[in-house]
């Protein structure tokens, strides 16, 4: 399976639109077969507990970034996994 990714940036969207994040990452090493895609997670929290999980549709490989829409305005945290045929990397620390 692929190593664990890392993210390198994550940023909210322009104010006023539409309510967004962006999220950067460098590839992770494939373990031997090349990675097919990513999924992005984004828990949102209320408090301290996590009250709701998002996951992306599936990234493609080669991409190295992703725009996602969420709900609503809130506090999130994001993670990712990378996939190939052997199955999903463990997920990146959080941003």
């Amino acid at each position: 399976v692929p190593s664990t990714p890392k993210i390198t940036k994550a940023t909210s969207g322009t104010s006023g639109g539409a309510i967004t994040a962006s999220l950067t990452w460098k590839a992770p090493s494939d373990g031997g077969s090349p990675i097919t895609g990513y999924y992005v997670y984004a828990k949102r929290y209320k408090g301290s507990k996590v009250v709701e999980t998002i996951t992306s549709p599936w990234v493609p490989a080669p991409a190295l970034s992703y725009e996602m829409t969420l709900p609503r305005k809130a506090t999130y945290t994001f993670t990712l996994k990378a996939v190939n045929v052997a199955g999903k990397s463990k997920s990146s620390k959080k941003w």
